[in-house]
């Protein structure tokens, strides 16, 4: 099972603590020891244990909490897309990316509340006749579901413009050729249709 090199970093970091050596003692067996030292050096600079610390803070105010990892968000929905034999509807995909995989539980309260709010809005457009079940729809639900929207991000979707996800949900409603095509250049990146997923 392929390891992140900070797992990689805490596993070292137990084994020098059990046998009384350094870190860079540590080295894992496939890695290059001077790459290791490197490495190293970097962990022990105060440049970087100051930057470690911010970052730590400012996980510990994150309302929302995935649970995917260091996995892009992108590449977890390809493999929910193998897991389901087809493309998981939204509340799927955010299901499985925010909920504990030991409990089923949400990792957060605030996650919790946004799923509960899509399958809502969800409920409501199927009683009324809408399809519910297609990503586009299911990723208009997540945005209002999140609400206000901040630094510009629509939560549990790749790191791209909330406003050009809204852009492209729009583009999706309107015939084909009064499109101005996938990928184009909008007020963020360019943003082709399977960077959604949309099947």
């Amino acid at each position: 099972m392929t390891q992140t090199l900070y797992e990689e970093r805490d596993r070292a970091t137990i084994r020098a603590e059990r046998n009384n050596t350094t870190l860079q003692e540590q080295c894992p067996t496939y890695f290059n020891e001077d790459v290791w030292r490197s490495f190293c050096s970097h962990w022990r600079n105060r440049s970087f244990k100051e930057k470690s610390a911010i970052n730590a803070k400012n996980r510990s105010n994150l309302q929302v909490v995935h649970t995917t990892g260091a996995k892009p968000f992108y590449k977890y929905k390809q493999d929910l897309d193998q897991k389901y034999s087809e493309s998981p509807t939204v509340v799927q995909y955010w299901d499985e990316t925010h909920k504990s995989k030991n409990t089923e539980e949400f990792a957060s309260e605030r996650a919790r509340l946004i799923g509960n709010q899509m399958r809502e809005i969800l409920a409501t457009k199927e009683a009324s006749g809408e399809a519910s079940h297609d990503w586009k729809t299911g990723i208009s639900a997540l945005v209002e579901a999140q609400g206000q929207i901040k630094k510009n991000r629509v939560l549990g979707l790749p790191r791209v413009p909330a406003n050009a996800v809204i852009q492209a949900l729009q583009d999706r409603s309107q015939p084909t050729s009064s499109r101005s095509g996938a990928g184009s250049s909008r007020s963020g990146p360019g943003i082709p249709d399977e960077r959604f997923d949309f099947p």
